[in-house]
């Protein structure tokens, strides 16, 4: 018999009792995790958080946070659940969910509207790790409660003078002394009037840029000013004001690209008269001619910048300040005078040639003017009234052309 191998076993249980025995951690409270301080009125919940080191397995601990000051005290419970259940009951100022982001990782959470408290001033917090009741640590801090304070404008940079037609630029650099989380896109804005906003661009925390079209001075000429507007999320506003020359010039018309057409009631449909230096409309023998007409009118500040356009049909013998005016639009076919393009920068007009119409020397006249009150320069073409090729009926020649358009405008359009 090997007795050596007996002999060995008592060497063995003695190594047995010389290893390392597994470490027993002592529950505590190891981090804590709180906001530098509560600004009142701050939209988003404020996360309060706490490390704890725990035995594993072991459900009886709890979590509590104890804030109070002179006039205010309340209990919060914080919880590791990875924010799934609802508190049984909660603080002031406490949200249902816990907002705790992973279960069971030792962090508990507590989420709390910053206007828990009604008081401003130094907050003593206290967290206290309980198991069944019983405090076995605690650690404690203090946190300012203070009031939302307004952001500052530091910098701005802008172009002083904006050409018709031209751009606007700025650039502003500002801070939020609350946090760069409290700052509102800052914007710029008109007074007065009708009054426009556009949105600065971020850059960085403290930097944004802006750049506007010429539709900034549309409606407005001349000195004007622009305010700088920087908010934070509780409603506070500072303000630095731009002073800056609006150039606006007149409305102009595109006289090469105007357009008439007659209605041709067999067809259906519009079709296009000859846009010669003198415009000839072919009376009817009966009834009444139906013509639509279409210009291009722009604006360097924009269609924005627009207010009518107008078009009449005259004698030449009629004092200017004697003809009567219509309107035109670039509304759409649901609107009076008839347009076929909503918005695509042609506007219309339409009239009637009744058979009975006196045929005289007449001029076509198309004006348009922007929201200053300026004029386009005016076009006009001369027109001239071909007979119809059936002699009118009796009656007298006393209508005037006036402004109307077929009853029936379904049919296919040329020439447009």
């Amino acid at each position: 018999m090997r007795l050596w191998l007996l002999a060995a076993l008592p060497l063995f249980w003695s190594c047995a009792d010389n290893l390392p025995q597994a470490e027993v951690l002592s529950p505590e409270l190891r981090t804590l995790d709180v906001p530098g301080e509560v600004v009142a009125g701050w939209a988003a919940p404020l996360e309060f958080r706490a490390l704890a080191q725990l035995p594993e397995g072991d459900d009886a601990w709890t979590l509590l946070l104890h804030i109070s000051i002179e006039g205010f005290q309340a209990t919060y419970e914080l919880r590791d659940d990875g924010s799934y259940g609802a508190l049984a009951e909660t603080a002031p100022g406490q949200e249902a969910l816990s907002g705790d982001n992973v279960a069971g990782d030792g962090w508990f959470t507590t989420r709390l509207s910053a206007d828990f408290s009604p008081i401003l001033g130094e907050h003593t917090l206290r967290f206290s790790l309980l198991r069944n009741g019983v405090e076995v640590d605690a650690r404690q801090l203090t946190r300012s409660r203070v009031e939302n304070r307004a952001p500052v404008i530091l910098q701005v940079e802008a172009t002083d003078t904006l050409p018709s037609g031209g751009t606007f630029t700025a650039t502003l650099r500002a801070a939020d002394p609350d946090g760069r989380e409290d700052l509102a896109p800052p914007h710029l804005r008109q007074s007065g009037g009708v009054m426009r906003s556009w949105t600065f661009t971020p850059v960085s925390d403290s930097l944004w840029t802006l750049s506007v079209g010429p539709e900034l001075a549309a409606g407005r000429q001349g000195q004007d000013t622009l305010d700088v507007v920087v908010s934070d999320q509780v409603g506070h506003e500072s303000i630095a004001r731009l002073p800056i020359l609006l150039e606006n010039t007149p409305p102009l018309l595109d006289v090469d690209a105007f357009a008439l057409w007659i209605w041709d009631p067999q067809a259906e449909a519009f079709l296009p008269v000859a846009p010669l230096d003198t415009l000839r409309l072919q009376m009817p023998a009966t009834d009444a001619a139906y013509f639509h007409l279409a210009l291009p009118i722009s604006d360097a500040q924009t269609a924005a910048d627009l207010a009518g356009a107008q078009w009449s049909i005259a004698r030449v013998t009629t004092p200017i300040d004697q003809v009567v005016w219509y309107e035109m639009d670039d509304l759409g076919p649901d609107h009076e005078a008839g347009d076929w393009v909503a918005e695509d920068g042609v506007w219309s007009g339409a009239f009637q040639l009744p058979w009975d119409s006196p045929i005289a020397d007449r001029v076509l006249r198309i004006r348009a003017t922007d929201q200053v009150g300026q004029g386009s320069e005016l076009a006009q073409w001369p027109v001239r009234q071909l007979p119809a090729a059936v002699p009118p009926r009796g009656g007298g020649a006393l209508s005037e052309i006036v402004p109307g358009r077929p009853r029936r405008v379904q049919g296919e359009r040329a020439g447009r």
